[in-house]
């Protein structure tokens, strides 16, 4: 059974790797049915879900969440769920999924929360053009700001100080 439920999951990440999500949904779920108390395979159903169109935003929540469920210890987990939740503008909960990833792998927290803050600001500059509204650009900067001046474990008061103490080459 466990020779059955590797087979599976190599197929999966060899067609996910070509980019082939259909295929490697098809592996996953038959991966999930040889060992229905495998994290990696609803991860993995999750991931492959992300590239089908016609598969609902809420099916790939409930895949990651699964995953998750079976292993809480696993930050990866976590960020990808959070990547998602900014692909389609949850902003709230992707910020909740990067901070979880942060707090389960503390040693490295910084790059959890800074992949974050550039991740916000990518996902919201994409939303804008030339025609939007300099509030929108202000917005997009802000929320990245933030989101990075956390992931290097100061305060926006501190930042301030530090950027006040900063002399360009030009002064």
């Amino acid at each position: 059974m466990k020779e059955e439920f590797v087979k599976e999951i190599n197929q999966a990440e060899r067609y996910l790797s070509q980019f082939n999500s259909k295929e490697a949904l098809k592996h996953y779920t038959k991966a999930s049915q040889i060992d229905p108390d495998a994290a990696d395979s609803y991860f993995g159903i999750a991931e492959a879900s992300r590239g089908i169109p016609k598969i609902k935003p809420e099916v790939i929540i409930e895949n990651y969440m699964k995953a998750i469920e079976m292993d809480k210890s696993n930050p990866l987990y976590y960020t990808s769920l959070g990547n998602f939740y900014l692909e389609i503008n949850r902003f709230d909960d992707a910020e909740k999924s990067y901070n979880m990833a942060a707090k389960i792998d503390e040693k490295n927290s910084f790059l959890y929360l800074s992949d974050f803050a550039v991740e916000v600001y990518v996902n919201l500059m994409r939303n804008i053009d030339d025609e939007s509204p300099q509030s929108e650009l202000d917005n997009a900067r802000r929320k990245g700001l933030i989101a990075f001046i956390k992931s290097m474990g100061i305060s926006i008061d501190e930042a301030m100080k530090l950027l006040g103490e900063h002399k360009t080459d030009t002064q």
